[in-house]
């Protein structure tokens, strides 16, 4: 069930937003009633888009484990001769929980691997299905686990209450990764208001038609681009292509961003923002400050941090850098493209911290922006690519590299490529709103300023102009929900 479906739009939310106010309504002192009812939705949510109940038992089974060993460790911090006990049933923990994120998401990468290696050997392998939100969720119960090790928060007693900080179905299938000490106090203390409802209406109509306006759009372009030969593409196509990937996946995943914000303000609740205004890093180094930023802060706490991070020798730090771009990559998926995007964006920040960094201070903001720029849509190549074969032929067309032009078959760009005004349009919209000024896009994400009827006119008007091409259309996947 995506959010930008019809029997989310309307009936699931307006079902769940209806009986919680009522409950509110009725006890209004207390949160304890609301929170079952939004956990029971968030069950649901989730077995709604699970893949079989086996993983359910599974996963039940290791929330509860999870609960029990977090209190555990907290019971142990609470004495100095307890400190090795509490790391040895963290990291028993973090085991599980990587155990089970190994299985269920790189099992059946490492059996083709190793199919490839052993030939004609015959063996039986029943595929595994990949859950819905499964990096997310281990990444939420990490993170939990850890802060709770550090003392950094205190673990919850209440396990209705844990399950709905890991279950809560507005962050559940593609984030933000929302930190437990960030809305520990949100659970049982939060309050509500008609502003921050509008609030939140607003928000998420913003993110829906980011995704179904310009997102889906794009979209059916990059599909039908990337499912050719690259023989049957020449450079213009080539590049066209990958710029609307740019813009197609920062558009999805930031729409479903908002989205996610938007509903957790129907319900009183702040989650954090995830972007912030990425394309107009001047470094590659900021680029990663504003991408995914819950993600990029979880492997700089979780993983560089413990590491040694910078503290240490350059070349340890430099190694520590790899070690964790080559994780974010794995984590994106279980393919070599991924692991080589990690690793490519080692690369840069190794260029960068060595010296580039240095020289982006010296020149001119729109030189540093659009080397930043030009850098990560290459990158998204390998992103986007079914395999390393196709993106570095793909790389070949758009430079023109053994004369791409002249093995190309003629083609019209409008008939067989759908490059009809309004998609040309979109992907315009697209740019200004990617280069947008920050107080500009603040106030696009917040009009509190904005009249009540001036608001009210915006969401009316940008959820009905969704709903339009939502049901003209069949195109409507999440990119960040195989992930």
């Amino acid at each position: 069930m995506v959010f930008s479906s019809p029997l989310f739009l309307f009936l699931f939310l307006p079902v769940v937003v209806g009986i919680y106010y009522l409950i509110k309504a009725i006890s209004p002192a207390t949160n304890r009633f609301a929170n079952i009812w939004l956990l029971f939705a968030s069950i649901f949510f989730y077995v709604w888009g699970a893949p079989k109940s086996s993983y359910l038992l599974v996963f039940g089974a290791g929330v509860i484990l999870d609960y029990y060993i977090a209190l555990a460790i907290a019971a142990h911090r609470q004495s100095a001769s307890g400190a090795r006990s509490a790391k040895i049933l963290l990291w028993i923990a973090i085991g599980i929980n990587l155990l089970l994120l190994g299985y269920y998401k790189y099992a059946n990468f490492f059996v083709d691997e190793l199919s490839k290696h052993l030939g004609n050997m015959q063996w039986t392998w029943q595929a595994v299905i990949l859950p819905i939100g499964i990096s997310f969720i281990v990444f939420h119960k990490i993170s939990y686990l850890v802060d709770v090790y550090r003392q950094k928060v205190e673990p919850r007693r209440n396990i209705a209450e844990f399950v709905l900080y890991l279950l809560f179905f507005p962050q559940l299938i593609a984030g933000p990764i929302v930190r437990y000490h960030t809305i520990a106090a949100q659970i049982t203390e939060r309050t509500h208001s008609v502003d921050l409802m509008f609030h939140g209406i607003w928000r998420f109509m913003v993110g829906l038609a980011k995704k179904v306006l310009i997102a889906n759009q794009l979209g059916l372009i990059v599909d039908t681009i990337f499912s050719q030969p690259v023989t049957a593409l020449d450079p213009t196509l080539a590049w066209l292509g990958v710029i609307f990937y740019t813009l197609q996946i920062y558009f999805d995943f930031s729409g479903y961003t908002d989205m996610a914000i938007g509903i957790g303000m129907m319900f009183g609740f702040r989650l954090p923002e995830n972007f912030n205004r990425p394309y107009t890093s001047k470094s590659i180094t900021e680029f990663w400050r504003r991408w995914h930023m819950s993600l990029s802060s979880f492997f700089r706490d979780y993983v560089y941090i413990p590491l040694g991070g910078n503290h240490l020798t350059l070349g340890r730090t430099l190694l520590n850098l790899w070690v964790v771009f080559l994780l974010c990559g794995l984590w994106h998926g279980a393919k070599w493209t991924f692991i080589f995007w990690g690793a490519y964006y080692g690369v840069w920040l190794t260029i960068e911290r060595l010296f580039l960094l240095r020289t982006l201070e010296r020149v001119p903001a729109f030189v540093a922006t659009a080397y930043a720029f030009f850098v990560v849509v290459i990158g998204w190549v390998f992103f986007r690519s079914p395999d390393l074969t196709y993106a570095f032929a793909y790389l070949g067309k758009m430079f023109n590299i053994q004369g791409a032009i002249s093995s190309v078959t003629p083609y019209n760009l409008t008939v067989d490529y759908g490059l009809y005004p309004k998609v040309m349009l979109c992907a315009f919209v697209g740019l200004l709103i990617s280069f947008f000024p920050d107080n500009i896009l603040k106030k696009i994400h917040a009009p509190e300023k904005s009249k009540p009827l001036l608001r009210s006119f915006g969401i009316l008007l940008l959820l009905g102009y969704s709903v339009m091409n939502l049901a003209t259309g069949t195109f409507n996947p999440f990119l960040y929900f195989q992930f």
